[in-house]
């Protein structure tokens, strides 16, 4: 069963998470959560692998480190937290025709002294 957005949205808000952006970040929680519609993809990609995590009566699906810092625009921050296999980054940057942005990216984690480089 999907849940509205405005639903989780309200549920997160209860729950102590503030959207920051298009994510819900919490102070006492390491990971962000971003609601995003089905089916889950990423750019052209279906998502094939996901971790379930069972909170109450609902059951989270949650993408792997390597599938969320295909958005770029959270990657940084993932991998500061998380270890994220950069080479099947580079391959989905190179097939979704971004292999140039995937190189921005990965100067920037370079010189990032809190990311954790793989």
């Amino acid at each position: 069963t999907t849940i509205p957005p405005r639903i989780m949205s309200a549920v997160l808000a209860r729950g102590g998470f503030r959207k920051e952006r298009r994510v819900f970040v919490h102070p006492e929680c390491p990971f962000a959560v971003d609601i995003l519609a089905p089916p889950l993809s990423i750019g052209a990609e279906p998502v094939r692998k996901t971790a379930t995590l069972a909170v109450r009566k609902m059951k989270l699906k949650l993408l792997t480190p390597t599938d969320s810092v295909k958005d770029l625009e959270q990657a940084l921050l993932i991998c500061r937290y998380q270890q994220v296999n950069l080479s099947a980054v580079r391959k989905w940057s190179a097939a979704e025709g971004h292999l140039d942005k995937f190189r921005e990216f990965r100067k920037t984690l370079m010189s990032d002294p809190k990311a954790r480089k793989k």
